[in-house]
């Protein structure tokens, strides 16, 4: 993840602070670029814009590749973890922590445990979880230990 990246293909990049400040512009267009900005503080700002849709959210959740700490903001957002559509973007990500993924995957429907049981771009630990869930019998998962602690 670059520091700084400009918000269009010219001009000089837009520092950390200025697509902070942009995030929050009430101007759709601004809004639609900053959507592709991986930075969690620009994406948690963006989550709390009152104009930033449900498409909005969902595109942001569903980007690849995308920032674990960015994908666990709008899990745990109030307004948009409420939103079926949006945690089901978050789960199949491939870029959410699993501990992340498995919680929500708890909250889906089973038609959806079953696109995650065959879904092999997801962790083993949430595809068997998926699997336990459609069973009936969902049983602790046992998460892999990761360096980053994610």
């Amino acid at each position: 993840m670059q520091p700084e990246r400009a918000l269009k293909a010219r001009g000089r990049p837009l520092t950390l602070g200025e697509r902070k400040a942009l995030a929050r512009s009430p101007r759709r267009e601004l809004l639609l670029h900053l959507l592709r900005d991986p930075h969690p503080d620009v994406v948690r700002i963006l989550l709390d814009n009152p104009r930033l849709t449900e498409r909005d959210a969902v595109a942001l959740a569903a980007a690849r590749p995308a920032v674990p700490a960015a994908l666990t903001a709008i899990a745990e957002h109030p307004r948009w973890s409420a939103r079926h559509i949006v945690r089901r973007a978050v789960v199949l990500n491939p870029h959410t922590p699993v501990h992340v993924a498995v919680r929500l995957a708890t909250t889906l429907s089973p038609a959806d445990w079953r696109e995650i049981a065959h879904d092999l771009h997801l962790s083993d630990a949430l595809r068997h979880h998926a699997a336990e869930l459609l069973r009936g019998r969902p049983s602790p998962v046992r998460l892999p230990s990761s360096p980053c602690g994610e």
